[in-house]
């Protein structure tokens, strides 16, 4: 068993964003004490923050070595693979036990990230000092060890939501501007190509010129703005600016209300792992249509907990219209998803199998440590790519 000091867990990752952030404060609740290293503020309270500059300006690796040797605690989890801290920890030798949490970019390279070769190098050189990697699906642990990870070294853990906050409610359409009798369609996924937002708007002209009273609620959270732009001029060469509303990035009780608004929410990926945003969407009565990916297929059924679909214009309009034609088959699916909900565990209970891996863990790191050459290797990925690519690992 690890030997308990001041912290019990340092954190690793982007708590900047509301995967990291939410899972870290659900561990403290768990009762961890924890250290954070993250590139941007939390807004956490009890953990001890360290903000590690991670802009591609300066000494990344430096930077990430020297909050790494000063963290005290004896277990180290990193979120996620594919990011400079992981990098810089695999790197650094320490040698205390790592849990990696990991996430479909980290391991679905040519479906979703088509890093460069060093950086794909890089983060399976991640997976593999972990010593214990947690995924939340069959088919990520699969991935996870068609990277060399020992199937002994995988652990399922699904990452649940807070039903606390995500939950049955009414909606507020004054606070979103949406008419109290329109038909209300919620992207709740990253403002990035990736996620095609574009298809929705193109889909929202043909929902809209099918005679329905019909708006389009986007989030812009991480929102990349070339992209932003190019969805609200479409919105007006389409004549439907005025029913595409950009929403602000959300904290989580905001990302409720837009889910209780909403008659359903859309997230038509070409790739995922399992999106927690299926989740809250069924947490508080909403519809999920998705693209019909076969991994969703574990925990969620075509036409009885989630309306699948083509990402093209023409298949998602139908969709919508379906629904919004047939109010007992909304009825249906939300009851349906509340059901697929009921089965899968919350964040509470997620964060206390999380403690309890912490816990089991020995004082000193089983894995191999890296090599000269893919130290070198990591420098170039960390201090040169980083600058190329404005700071992104990928």
């Amino acid at each position: 068993m690890i030997e308990r000091g001041q912290f019990d867990l340092c954190v690793i990752g982007d708590a900047g964003g509301a995967h990291v952030r939410r899972r870290v404060r659900a561990m403290v609740d768990a009762g961890l004490s924890i250290e954070l290293l993250t590139p941007r503020v939390s807004g956490l309270e009890n953990v001890r923050e360290t903000i590690v500059a991670n802009d591609g300006a300066g000494d990344i690796l430096g930077n990430w070595r020297r909050a790494i040797a000063a963290a005290e605690s004896p277990v180290i989890n990193i979120h996620y693979a594919s990011s400079h801290g992981a990098w810089a920890f695999v790197m650094s030798g320490d040698r205390r036990p790592m849990v990696l949490n990991v996430m479909g970019g980290d391991v679905l390279f040519d479906e979703q990230s088509h890093p460069h070769r060093i950086a794909r190098r890089m983060t399976r050189q991640v997976l593999r000092r972990a010593d214990v990697v947690t995924a939340k699906s069959t088919f990520l642990a699969d991935a996870v060890c068609r990277e060399g990870v020992s199937s002994d070294a995988i652990q399922l853990l699904f990452w649940g939501i807070d039903r606390g906050v995500f939950s049955l409610g009414k909606g507020d359409r004054a606070r979103f501007q949406v008419p109290d009798d329109a038909f209300v369609v919620f992207s709740p996924r990253p403002l990035h190509p990736f996620y095609r937002a574009d298809v929705m708007v193109k889909a929202l002209k043909d929902v809209v010129e099918a005679g329905v009273d019909a708006h389009l609620m986007l989030s812009t959270y991480e929102a990349d703005p070339e992209f932003a732009d190019a969805c609200a001029a479409m919105a007006g060469e389409f004549d439907v600016a005025s029913r595409l509303h950009m929403l602000p990035p959300l904290d989580a009780e905001g990302m409720a209300a837009a889910y209780r608004t909403a008659d359903v929410a859309v997230g038509i990926p070409p790739s995922d792992g399992f999106p927690m945003t299926m989740l809250e969407a069924m947490a508080c009565g909403c519809v999920n249509v998705a693209t019909p990916l076969d991994r969703y297929r574990s925990y969620v059924r075509d036409g009885e907990s989630v309306v699948f679909c083509e990402p093209t214009p023409d298949d998602l309009s139908q969709a919508l219209l379906a629904l919004f034609r047939d109010p007992s088959l909304r009825r249906r699916i939300s009851e349906g998803g509340s059901r697929a909900l009921a089965v899968l565990p919350d964040i509470a209970e997620s964060a206390r199998k999380m403690v309890a891996t912490v816990r089991a863990l020995g004082p000193v790191s089983q894995s191999a440590e890296l090599n000269l050459l893919d130290k070198w290797i990591g420098c170039i990925a960390l201090n040169v790519l980083s600058r190329r690519f404005n700071g992104a690992p990928n």
